[in-house]
């Protein structure tokens, strides 16, 4: 017990920074430095570790790669907010959109159709639908929240960057418990009882129909950032064509760097090409595609010189420095969590206590901890899926499909209540607000759903039929929403 404790001391220290400075980065410093002081004994052992986190999380290549596509879409964004071209984008589409409730569906139904990436979900649907959310008064923290859950889509469709991740995961579990079912079986028959997604989504789409949530307050301020007046002669296209572009080529991206990186012998599959190709390579294969066909037509049009345009994109992107240090500082915290083997313990913790029916409920929890943890919810599940399998295989199939879930939908439920995550990163800066608030107004919402779906696993582990945890968990939440929901 006293040693999972400590394992948990640098998020707390980090959680505490974070929200008593505002500042995201010095937290997660904070924490880094504190895992180093735990993890080091000494203070030549602490300097080490401390050099050790900050040099691997600097370096991190597939961390320097996501900062990097945040910062060109961080530019794009800029040139495209200083031109005006999303104020006109956002007045053509508005114009369409009778009233709130249809721009808020519309919001909603435009990140489910980017189910194939989370990253990409979140910058591209936050910023394309952040001036049409601003045309019609809704709060820039209700647009990223609906966004941030959406992505979630990805952790259940079958042609995504998450399914072969996922399975990856499951099959390496089985064959470490010389279990005789297969990966992909296992992955297919675990998607109903994904409770949290399914609980989150509905969420989203009651609050989409009706406007009102647990997120903000009666005359709270929308926080939006008026986009400047258009300059030159920037239209519709200029935003429309470079979005259109990032999501055109990156899913091509996908196909053929997965086509390239596919092991010899694997059947030729969508699925499987999703899961061999490099993700982030794709995403910034297009972001660079995107970017220069948003120069080409910023300069063609005149709206704005080769100079003007090269200022005004590298202010973008330094405004986002601090986001990116977040995504590669929370690579040193996720490695403090590692060396203290934080998801060691608590899963002994958690198994001394566990009876059987309460396994995919605390597997929930535990994975949940652990991004909190970690900060980054695929390393979470990397850590927990094997705990899970070998805790539920000789409970019986509904059990094991459980946790399978609970593994992925906890993981999924701990990033979207801190700060420090990637995607919440991600999905303030694409919308415009901090990290911080996203988190502070999205909260209630996803602990709402979470425990939900932690009775729901309780159900399940008890032996009661799946769609009685789903129908009775849906509900519930729908009489919460109810009944306790503010415009």
């Amino acid at each position: 017990m006293i040693q999972a404790v400590i394992s948990l001391i640098p998020t707390g220290v980090t959680i505490a920074v974070a929200y008593k400075s505002r500042k995201v980065w010095v937290a997660l410093l904070c924490g880094i430095l504190t895992g180093a002081v735990l993890s080091g004994h000494s203070f030549s052992g602490f300097f080490i570790k401390a050099s050790t986190y900050l040099f691997v999380s600097f370096t991190d290549s597939e961390r320097l790669k996501i900062t990097f596509f945040v910062l060109m879409v961080a530019g794009m964004l800029h040139i495209m907010a200083r031109t005006g071209a999303n104020l006109k984008f956002g007045i053509s589409v508005g114009r369409r959109l009778p009233n709130a409730r249809i721009a808020r569906l519309t919001a909603v139904g435009t990140s489910s159709l980017l189910f194939f990436d989370d990253y990409a979900n979140v910058l591209i649907a936050g910023a394309s639908m952040r001036p049409v959310m601003e045309r019609h008064r809704i709060s820039p923290a209700m647009l990223a929240y609906f966004t941030d859950v959406m992505a979630t889509l990805a952790s259940v469709a079958l042609i995504s960057t998450w399914a072969a991740f996922e399975i990856s995961l499951i099959g390496g579990a089985l064959k470490e418990a010389r279990a005789e079912a297969g990966a992909m079986n296992v992955f297919l028959s675990a998607l109903p009882y994904h409770l949290f997604t399914y609980f989150s989504i509905l969420l989203v789409l009651i609050t989409a129909l009706t406007g009102r949530w647990f997120g903000g307050r009666k005359g709270e301020p929308h926080r939006i950032n008026p986009p400047l007046a258009p300059g030159g002669q920037a239209r519709r296209r200029d935003m429309i064509i470079p979005i259109i572009t990032l999501v055109t080529v990156s899913f091509a991206g996908m196909l053929l760097l997965g086509s390239l990186h596919l092991p010899l012998g694997v059947p030729l599959s969508l699925t499987a090409l999703f899961g061999a190709a490099p993700v982030i390579d794709a995403l910034n294969l297009g972001v660079i595609t995107a970017s220069l066909f948003l120069a080409f037509f910023m300069i063609k049009d005149r709206v704005m010189g080769k100079k003007e345009f090269s200022s005004a994109f590298s202010h973008g992107v330094k405004g986002m420095w601090t986001t990116g240090l977040v995504i590669i500082l929370a690579r040193g915290l996720e490695l403090t969590a590692g060396d203290l083997k934080t998801g060691y313990h608590m899963a002994y913790y958690f198994q001394q206590l566990m009876k059987p029916d309460f396994i995919p409920a605390l597997i929930f929890v535990m994975a949940a901890l652990v991004t909190v943890a970690s900060g980054f919810s695929w390393s979470s599940m990397a850590l927990i899926m094997p705990i899970a399998v070998q805790m539920a295989l000789p409970s019986g199939e509904a059990v094991l499909y459980g946790s399978v879930a609970a593994t992925i939908s906890g993981a999924i439920w701990g990033a979207q209540m801190i700060p420090y995550s990637d995607k919440s990163v991600m999905t303030a800066a694409a919308c415009g607000i901090s990290p911080l608030y996203h988190i502070k107004t999205q909260f209630p919402q996803v602990f709402l759903a979470g425990i939900a779906a932690f009775f729901g696993f309780l159900a399940v582990g008890a032996g009661l039929p799946l769609f009685a945890a789903l129908g009775g968990g849906a509900v519930i939440l729908i009489l919460i929403h109810f009944f306790f929901s503010k415009g």
